[in-house]
């Protein structure tokens, strides 16, 4: 008889994971997709200095969010991966992606954000559309989370910061989510192709 024990032991291994990062990905519709392109953020271009990652655009009153750059201020460190873009202390900042919807259709938006006060912001269109979900930044990494019915088949949402009041120093966001199924945008993006059958 041949011993399933190594992979018992993977099994539980990774549902004490799971239960360990607080992580309900049962909930998660296995044909659910996060519509964003480079949503963890982890792919820069060769100027990574006031330039938005790989597939995003900037929008906001600074030079433009750094893909890759240290933070002043008390620097909250890397989310997940080796990136996690940083807005700049004193500014609106943040990028934007278009992505295809369905008219009538609910989605929900996310990213998380780390920082030095200010207030995080998801919103249709650019930095001055219409407000979708937004939260008070803290040191720690939160997520902002809203919902949205989209009225076109395609829609484009900003997420970034205002550091322009309440904030002492520079914000990172990171892993940004946008998806008909709700449960998938509540896990980070690292863990959004996990399935549990």
């Amino acid at each position: 008889m041949r011993s399933s024990g190594p992979v018992r032991f993977r099994t539980i291994a990774l549902s004490a994971l799971v239960a360990l990062l607080g992580l309900h990905l049962a909930a998660v519709d296995a044909s659910a997709q996060n519509l964003f392109l480079n949503a963890d953020m982890e792919v820069c271009p060769v100027t990574p200095y006031n330039t938005p990652p790989a597939d995003w655009g900037s929008s906001g009153t600074g030079s433009g969010i750094d893909c890759e750059w240290w933070a002043t201020g008390i620097d909250p460190g890397i989310f997940g991966g080796s990136r996690s873009p940083r807005t700049q202390y004193t500014q609106i900042e943040g990028i934007t992606q278009s992505v295809p919807t369905v008219p009538g259709t609910t989605y929900t938006v996310s990213f998380f954000v780390a920082g030095n006060g200010g207030t995080a912001e998801i919103r249709e269109g650019t930095y001055t559309g219409t407000l979708i979900a937004s939260g008070p930044i803290t040191v720690s990494y939160t997520q902002i989370l809203g919902t949205f019915v989209a009225t076109v088949a395609s829609t484009q949402f900003y997420i970034g910061t205002d550091l322009a009041t309440g904030a002492t120093g520079d914000a990172r966001i990171d892993d940004a989510c946008v998806s008909t199924d709700g449960a998938l945008c509540t896990v980070p993006v690292e863990l959004q192709s996990f399935t549990v059958e």
